[in-house]
């Protein structure tokens, strides 16, 4: 899927970047004996529903969710606000998932890079009060602070 990032401080209200992404979301009870899991039947009409839903509604959580792992796998950024004295940036990605923050390789002169770096994220509900995905875009800088450029966010 693809989702814009908007921009923060000096770039607020403006969208900065479009980040191509995946996310999956696996229960630690799968597999477990439960009668009220879904049959294979079920399983299949339950993923053509989410198909035709849109994101927010695909990855709701309730506060009643299961444990489980959050997959994200950042495949690239487009269209990133230049935020360099050269007209590019060395953009990259922070994501953040209950509190717990990863973040893709750093990518030299470009607006629009590839990154296709998959991360995992053990998700508690019970441990945390965080029920989002927050993607931040960021600009190296070797001499000063790093620039963040955008931020997006989604529930889990």
């Amino acid at each position: 899927m693809t989702y814009p990032f908007n921009g923060i401080n000096k770039l607020e209200g403006q969208k900065v970047s479009d980040i191509t992404l995946s996310v999956l979301y696996t229960r630690d009870d799968i597999g477990q004996d439960n009668q009220e899991q879904n049959q294979p039947k079920e399983i299949i009409e339950e993923i053509q529903q989410e198909q035709q839903q849109p994101i927010e509604e695909i990855t709701k959580v309730d506060n009643d969710c299961p444990k489980g792992i959050v997959e994200v796998t950042v495949f690239g950024v487009k269209d990133v606000a230049a935020m360099d004295s050269n007209g590019k940036s060395d953009p990259y990605i922070k994501i953040i998932v209950g509190g717990i923050t990863q973040k893709t390789k750093k990518k030299k002169d470009t607006l629009n890079a590839e990154f296709n770096e998959t991360f995992k994220f053990d998700f508690d509900p019970n441990q945390t009060q965080e029920r989002d995905i927050i993607l931040e875009l960021w600009d190296y800088d070797t001499f000063s602070d790093d620039d963040q450029i955008g931020k997006a966010s989604f529930p889990v």
